[in-house]
């Protein structure tokens, strides 16, 4: 991809490729993060945060020699052959005949009125879908 080697060679002729560490870029990368959290938020256009992400990932890449194709295709063989679902605002996993659930969304669970999350609310959603067995 042109844009990924513009990207390292950016890296390189700014020494962030020797100048720098893995450790730096992943608290660069947690940053970042931050700044998509608040974009998201705030319901704001998100694609320069989530390029910026991929800019410091490129870096950590370049310096472990590894390429965004090699990342992705062991990430796609990771999840290709998961089965689940969405219920609610939670991620329903099915994995050796477990249900494994995921909540991913602040929607379907609030905090009470103690500030907390309560596992009653977590039952009720689990119940309300017939996932308890």
């Amino acid at each position: 991809m042109k844009l990924v080697k513009l990207i390292e060679q950016w890296h390189e002729d700014r020494n962030l490729i020797d100048g720098s560490t893995d450790k730096d870029q992943v608290l660069k990368l947690a940053q970042e993060l931050g700044e998509l959290s608040d974009s998201v938020c705030k319901e704001k256009d998100m694609r320069d945060d989530l390029g910026d992400m991929l800019v410091v990932m490129i870096n950590i890449m370049k310096r472990n020699n590894i390429s965004i194709e090699e990342c992705l295709q062991k990430a796609y063989d990771d999840i290709k052959d998961r089965k689940g679902k969405m219920v609610d605002g939670i991620f329903v996993k099915e994995e050796s005949g477990l249900v494994i659930m995921y909540p991913l969304s602040s929607k379907s669970i609030t905090p009470s009125k103690r500030g907390e999350y309560e596992i009653t609310d977590l039952n009720n959603i689990y119940l309300k879908n017939n996932l308890l067995n």
